[in-house]
């Protein structure tokens, strides 16, 4: 209204508008992923056997928690080495690539899942062969953590930032780390541009 004359001042000249920035996800180390896999593989089971399978497939895809447990059997192809998702956070079917390591483990999986009688062709099933929800998944990475000495320590939404931040240590490509996500700006992916103490300290001794 200032600009028209109607008022001497623009009432909200004063307000100033600060800006935080992100904080940095918080991820497993290298270490910590292999003392997590160590931990499961470690208990006997079919529900330990596929609780390892979930968690290498939420570190070797990087998908989210909910889209875990909306893969249906079908989801799964193997020959394309791919792994699609049709429930994504923003409604549009996504693909993501599966290495060699991974198929192997989805295969053997497979072959165990599709002899278990269940009314749903979900994935991951419960102990009552349900589809698996968010909130059992959740439980069992309060198990996973407690078996590692990692208690606390990330929730299972931090294993995507894991991978994540995993994959740009390794490639320093922040586009590849964003199709990887399914990020459809790079901006949300900078986040993980981060420099953990590691990185600093090998850094600061190479100068």
């Amino acid at each position: 209204m200032a600009n028209v004359g109607i008022a001497g001042r623009n009432p909200a000249a004063w307000i100033k508008i600060k800006r935080y920035d992100r904080e940095a996800p918080s991820f497993l180390s290298p270490a910590e992923v292999k003392a997590l896999l160590k931990a499961v593989a470690a208990r006997k089971g079919e529900t330990a056997d596929r609780d390892l399978v979930m968690l290498r497939v939420l570190l070797g895809t990087g998908i989210r928690l909910a889209e875990l447990v909306g893969l249906d059997i079908g989801d799964v192809h193997l020959d394309q080495k791919q792994l699609r998702i049709r429930r994504t956070k923003g409604g549009k079917p996504q693909v993501r690539f599966l290495n060699t390591e991974l198929r192997g483990v989805l295969r053997k999986y497979i072959q165990r899942r599709r002899k278990i009688l269940a009314e749903t062709d979900a994935l991951f099933l419960s102990n009552r062969n349900r589809r698996i929800s968010t909130r059992q998944v959740q439980e069992r990475m309060g198990l996973w953590l407690t078996w590692a000495e990692l208690d606390g320590k990330i929730t299972v939404h931090g294993l995507r930032h894991t991978f994540a931040t995993l994959l740009y240590g390794r490639t320093k490509n922040l586009l590849l780390v964003a199709k990887a996500l399914g990020h459809s700006r790079v901006t949300t992916t900078q986040v993980y541009a981060h420099i953990t103490d590691d990185d600093l300290e090998d850094a600061l001794e190479s100068i």
